[in-house]
């Protein structure tokens, strides 16, 4: 499965001097952050990818680690925060915000010095990636930018702590065109080996070479051109030698019958007996061995499988993560709808039901009467039954307010008039 590499800028303007704001934060927000445009120098591949994919799925379960700081600056009259190196975890924060994941308080930002250079933060970019090192393209990037600061090789080769001759080879490399490096950053050909065909044969035309060698290697089933896959297919051929005792006695006729029954029996002869002007015959004798051509046809079937199957593992996982961001969105989806829904409903509340209110305290003895004779004698069963709604739950709960605070103590003790109100 062929992947879009995207490689590094050719060019970055080595003029710009960066400044610290007073008292700078130590977390910034996340949408406030941005990587310093066409500054790093890492080759955008599938494995950047999945390195990506792994980084956010650890930053959703664990969160953002603090000790795993951005390396940040800014450029004058520029409120943006720049990242100059962290590029792989600002990716993975973005896509772990789709996953659900938040910074409430920012995230984490070490700050470059006060006026810092591209050259100061260049040298950082070649020796902060520690956890995962520049490939050769990667670094070619680098040192072709140290070179545009006006730095010499021999200066640039103690920065980097590098040979002279390593320098040497990565200028080779910065030099060449993008199918040369594309195949370098894609590891489908050493970056020593291409660059050893770029100085023999030039830049283009070792593009030309390296393109035919990596299909040769392909066809061989190998995902990586190298001197090995370029040898001509064909069995593997050894020299023995063959020990004959003639015997006593025995005539040299019979003997060279018996030798070249010997010989028969282990090797096979190739080419014709062609005697010569003067005499002489010309024979060559090779040993096939059938088993060793046998185990290596297995072995070379077995790797072909093999990266079949990594190609099909990437390409699965590929397929998940774009499943993963989908199934992201329409979670964003259905919460936007959620919350719309209830953005609506907001404005329908229901109204709040009136309490019932408190059972008036019972009437005085004098009153009773009076209803009693008006009712025509009803008003006794009216008041031994409970109001409808009414509950003994309700009425133990209602407050001991003046209006209905009992008129007796609550030992049960009987009510007398003057306890209730002395009407």
């Amino acid at each position: 499965m062929s992947t879009a590499i995207n490689l590094p800028a050719d060019k970055f303007d080595t003029s710009m001097t960066f400044v610290t704001p007073d008292n700078p934060p130590s977390r910034v927000p996340l949408d406030k952050l941005a990587v310093l445009p066409g500054f790093n120098t890492r080759v955008k591949d599938a494995e950047y990818q999945e390195r990506v994919v792994g980084i956010s799925e650890s930053i959703v379960a664990n969160g953002f680690f603090n000790d795993k700081p951005f390396a940040v600056t800014m450029l004058p009259d520029d409120e943006t925060v720049y990242i100059y190196d962290g590029e792989h975890r600002f990716d993975a924060a973005k896509q772990a915000i789709l996953d659900g994941a938040e910074f409430p308080d920012g995230l984490p930002v070490a700050w470059a010095k006060d006026g810092a250079t591209v050259r100061d933060l260049t040298i950082h970019l070649a020796h902060g990636n520690a956890g995962e090192r520049l490939n050769m393209v990667e670094l070619a990037a680098v040192v072709r930018r140290m070179q545009g600061l006006g730095m010499e090789k021999p200066e640039i080769a103690e920065a980097l702590g590098r040979t002279t001759r390593h320098i040497d080879n990565l200028f080779v490399l910065a030099e060449s065109n993008q199918t040369v490096k594309k195949a370098v950053a894609a590891g489908q050909i050493a970056g020593a080996e291409a660059v050893k065909l770029v100085r023999k044969h030039g830049s283009k035309d070792a593009a030309t070479e390296i393109t035919a060698r990596i299909k040769k290697a392909a066809e061989q089933g190998k995902a990586k051109a190298t001197p090995k896959t370029q040898k001509p297919a064909g069995p593997k051929m050894r020299t023995v030698t063959i020990e004959h005792v003639f015997k006593k006695g025995e005539k040299m006729g019979d003997s060279l019958k018996s030798l070249a029954g010997s010989i028969r029996e282990l090797i096979q002869i190739s080419g014709a007996d062609v005697l010569e002007e003067d005499g002489t015959a010309a024979i060559r004798l090779t040993l096939v061995d059938h088993a060793a051509e046998a185990a290596k046809a297995e072995a070379e079937k077995a790797k072909a499988e093999a990266a079949k199957a990594k190609e099909a593992e990437k390409a699965k996982k590929a397929k998940e993560a774009e499943a993963k961001k989908a199934e992201a969105a329409k979670k964003r989806e259905a919460e936007k709808k959620l919350l719309a829904e209830a953005a609506k409903g907001d404005g329908k509340k229901a109204t709040p039901k009136k309490a019932t209110p408190a059972k008036k305290a019972a009437k005085p003895a004098a009153k009773k009467a009076a209803d009693k004779a008006a009712s025509g004698g009803k008003a006794d069963e009216a008041a031994q039954k409970p109001a409808e709604g009414d509950s003994e739950a309700q009425a133990t709960q209602v407050a001991e307010t003046p209006e209905n605070a009992p008129s007796a103590p609550e030992s049960g003790a009987e009510q007398t008039d003057d306890g209730m109100g002395g009407l």
